[in-house]
């Protein structure tokens, strides 16, 4: 008899387990869903910026719940890798550009085509989106500009007037500008090897200003002649000593102690330039275009951008939490947390009305657009290195400016056929 009650109870109990397990995976359907939400940028933001905004997408949206995991920059990387190898990547992801490729290669990603076009989403209205393989992938919820930075004091000693405009003119300037006898050089590049941004920010950030393109195939008439720009430059000692090892900073360093009289720098920087040296005077502009050239300077940037992971269940709502961030409201309000511009064009933020400086930059970045090719490339620190060690063997004068373009599309071709 106890053996047969046993054997029951036993019977009765694991039934009531598998119905408690059945429930668990048929959730009910008043039950709301929940969107995950990865991103490095609420650590980075004003205390209590994203809290506001899931809550407030929250009370518009009922039937959905946002869970943030918000995690440092380098934690949210390695958590991107693992994902994407494992099919678990949350529904909504903060992702640098430069993860993209690599993502769109694992299918780790949804293109954002099929889900805009659904929506008649007014495209017109982003800043920059990343497009891969004809299919968009990634947009830019916040840009950091490159704009150009000179020294008034240097420009007024010099005689110059006007910011230069063009290529001849940004040489004829430099040559004013540049005064050996006091350790002053007109212009200012980094294309250090072990941090090769130098490539992006001073010698791309040159190409894309006319509208050019040079990623992924940089032998092209776009890049040769911002190749022989800089060879034109170093030929005739304009460039400050030491570019060639120099990192980012130190061309910022070199900047506050006036030693060089132009630089292109994230605006990001202003506040440091003015903390390190209160006395000195300068403003910014748009970098030099090819000359002849006629249309819009575009501009370098970085960003932070957004993406839909293919595992997500919930790709119409992920959308609409997507299409909320990019909102001008919005999109405006995050810009005033970290001091960024807009993904969205018509955005307004309030940050760059309190400095004149930051209000020039933004009329720049409406009326001329941003780009950075390398954002949605594989590898793509790895690109700027290989580039910058043709370079390097250019100026060091072991091959032509064609030579070097020909090596470093050779050289790049590997890394895509990876």
């Amino acid at each position: 008899m106890k053996k047969t009650f046993t054997i029951m109870l036993l019977l009765l109990l694991s039934c009531s387990f598998v119905f408690a397990q059945g429930g668990n995976e048929s959730p009910k359907k008043d039950e709301p869903i929940t969107l995950e939400f990865m991103q490095w940028w609420e650590p980075e933001m004003a205390p209590g910026a994203m809290e506001k905004i899931c809550s407030d997408y929250e009370a518009a949206n009922p039937g959905i719940k946002i869970k943030r995991i918000s995690k440092p920059y380098a934690e949210v990387q390695s958590q991107v890798t693992i994902g994407a190898a494992s099919g678990t990547l949350s529904d909504v992801l903060g992702c640098d550009p430069t993860w993209i490729y690599n993502l769109v290669k694992q299918n780790a990603v949804k293109p954002l085509d099929e889900l805009m076009t659904a929506d008649n989403y007014d495209e017109s209205q982003l800043a920059s989106i990343s497009v891969l393989n004809g299919k968009k992938y990634l947009i830019n919820v916040e840009n950091f500009v490159y704009p150009l930075f000179y020294n008034t004091d240097m420009f007024k000693e010099a005689g110059i007037s006007s910011v230069p405009k063009t290529h001849s003119e940004f040489i004829a300037a430099a040559e004013k500008l540049t005064d050996v006898s006091k350790n002053q050089y007109g212009w200012d590049i980094s294309l250090s090897l072990q941090n090769p941004t130098g490539i992006q920010n001073d010698i791309m950030s040159l190409v894309w200003a006319s509208d050019g393109s040079g990623v992924p195939e940089p032998n092209n008439d776009d890049v040769l002649a911002v190749f022989n720009l800089v060879k034109t430059m170093n030929d005739k000692g304009l460039l400050v000593p030491g570019f060639i090892t120099a990192q980012e900073q130190d061309k910022v360093e070199h900047f506050v102690n006036g030693r060089t009289a132009m630089m292109i720098d994230s605006l990001a920087h202003i506040n440091m330039i003015r903390s390190r040296n209160p006395e000195l005077n300068f403003d910014i502009d748009l970098a030099p275009v090819a000359d002849g050239y006629s249309g819009p300077h575009i501009m370098d940037c970085a960003a932070w951008g957004i993406t839909i992971s293919q595992s997500s269940k919930h790709p119409e709502e992920a959308w609409n939490f997507v299409k909320y961030l990019m909102s001008p409201e919005v999109n405006a309000y995050i810009a005033d947390s970290v001091n960024a511009f807009p993904g969205n064009v018509n955005g307004d933020p309030n940050w760059v009305k309190e400095d004149a400086l930051n209000q020039k930059a933004f009329s720049f970045y409406k009326e001329n657009g941003v780009r950075n090719e390398f954002q949605g490339a594989p590898e793509a620190n790895n690109l700027m290195r290989l580039m910058s060690e043709q370079m390097q063997a250019m100026l060091n004068g072991k091959q032509t400016a064609k030579e070097a373009l020909e090596k470093t599309s050779a050289a790049w071709a590997k890394v895509y056929a990876k």
